[in-house]
């Protein structure tokens, strides 16, 4: 019988950060400053108060904007890592400059000035993170330590692919070991493990198998604890349709979310500052239009202007969303709640109009001005049909964990409209739910723009 070791131990999940990903954002702070006065007293002579603040602001906004994305955190392919230090720089920089002139506290900065700073400063920031990709590359490259990938399924080899590729591990992939279930016994497959290893040093072990065969996890780790091997356990959850999947902690222990809503603590914030910031733009460029619109609704035929209806809202609750009317009320129909359908008698002639131009939804930036909607989510449908399809479509109502929104990726990809069988309605959650899998600020910037390029859809009646 074995005795058991009582030892204290520290947290399972720790935080373990990289020389360059504490020195990087340092030096990218250090050269933008550097930029920014330099520029500003050659063109000025000298440097103001207004620059001064521009830059502080301008840090402020990195942090929040360049933690989002991930730019110090997360190690990807070159072209994608460029592409998003120039999203999170192109938020970053504009939104301060946008606000120092809506403040009119730009000064002697001019758009010159400004144009220099940012694509000067972007340059920098790309070639400041090829100088530490390269060390790290080059440290990692001497030092690379031979690990084996053992697991059940394709992902195992997409693991094993991901790690060789990446620039930046001090692990090399020197085997791989497929799993089917006749193999599960532990000691047979450290045997394979060493087979794998090519008589090469082992000195870490990925197991990848599906997080419902733990117990395996457990006991290869036993098998393998006094080997001096490192062992990672990834848990393949490809079987389950996970929502906004999250690794977290609670008192120092890891806490896998298979189910999340994407708008916690300072993501929250930032979506409802979008939406705030645009609704009102929009309210104030688009007034005249809503007010003709509401004329026109009114004179169109007997009714109220606004068409209002009960919707199922963000996390479940129940909300009021608001349309310009588009169809008649005196026509007899039953209790049941239609889609509106292509030469629908119920719609009017200016209801038609409004609905393909999809002006009948513009009342609906006062919702979200007020906070039930947000411009950008899985368009809210009517509790019935809510009802119907949750019980044809797996994982229709995890489309409300995250707010409603005015247009979506669902209708950017064209099912937008009437929906006229399951499988197109299940195509339209596929695509809230991969919205909410993959929310951030700067896809609903894109969504914005390409609803504004989509319009005047065939499909909108």
């Amino acid at each position: 019988m074995n005795t058991r070791v009582d030892s204290r131990q520290s947290p399972l999940l720790q935080r373990r950060t990289s020389l360059s990903s504490v020195l990087q954002p340092l030096v990218d702070a250090t050269l933008v400053g550097g930029l920014f006065f330099m520029v500003t007293d050659i063109q000025s002579g000298a440097v103001g108060m207004s620059c001064v603040l521009f830059f502080v602001l301008l840090l402020g906004a990195m942090a929040l904007v360049y933690d989002g994305f991930g730019i110090y955190r997360r190690n990807r392919r070159i072209v994608e890592k460029v592409a998003d230090i120039a999203k999170a720089w192109t938020l970053s920089f504009g939104g301060v400059a946008l606000l120092m002139y809506l403040l009119n506290l730009l000064g002697s900065m001019n758009a010159t000035t400004l144009f220099e700073i940012f694509s000067v400063g972007f340059l920098l920031q790309v070639a400041s993170y090829s100088v530490f990709r390269k060390l790290q590359a080059y440290s990692g490259g001497k030092r690379a330590k031979a690990i084996v990938v053992v697991g059940a399924g394709a992902f195992t080899k997409t693991l094993a692919e991901t790690l060789n590729s990446n620039p930046w591990s001090n692990e090399r992939v020197v085997g791989t070991v497929l799993l089917d279930e006749s193999e599960i016994n532990p000691s047979d497959v450290m045997v394979l493990v060493d087979q794998a290893a090519k008589g090469e040093r082992l000195r870490g072990v990925y197991l990848v198998l599906p997080i419902e065969r733990g117990e395996f996890a457990v006991e290869f780790y036993r098998t393998m604890v006094n080997k001096h091997i490192d062992v990672h356990w990834v848990p393949d959850t490809s079987s389950l349709d996970l929502i906004n999947p999250n690794i977290k902690e609670v008192g120092g222990n890891p806490v896998i979310s298979f189910s999340e809503t994407p708008l916690l603590g300072l993501q929250s914030h930032k979506k409802a500052l979008l939406d705030r910031l645009v609704a009102s733009a929009a309210v104030l460029l688009l007034w005249p239009i809503m007010l003709v619109a509401a004329v026109a609704v009114k004179l169109s035929s007997p009714g109220p202007i606004l068409f209002k209806q009960k919707r199922t809202g963000w996390d479940g609750q129940i909300f009021e969303i608001w349309k310009f009317r588009s169809m008649r009320m005196d026509i007899n129909v039953d209790d049941s709640v239609k889609q509106a359908t292509k030469n629908d008698p119920r719609v009017t002639a200016v209801g038609r109009f409004i609905r393909r131009t999809s002006i009948d939804e513009l009342p609906q930036i006062f919702n979200v001005l007020g906070g039930s909607m947000s411009l950008v989510g899985p368009r809210p449908h009517a509790i019935q049909h809510d009802r119907e399809y949750s019980t044809q479509i797996d994982s229709y109502l995890a489309r409300h964990r995250i707010k409603p929104g005015i247009t979506g990726l669902a209708q950017v990809r064209g099912f937008r409209g009437e929906t006229e069988t399951v499988d197109l309605m299940a195509k339209r959650v596929a695509a809230d739910l991969e919205y909410i899998n993959t929310w951030s600020v700067w896809a609903d910037i894109q969504i914005i723009i390409a609803t504004a390029l989509t319009l005047f859809s065939k499909r909108a009646y």
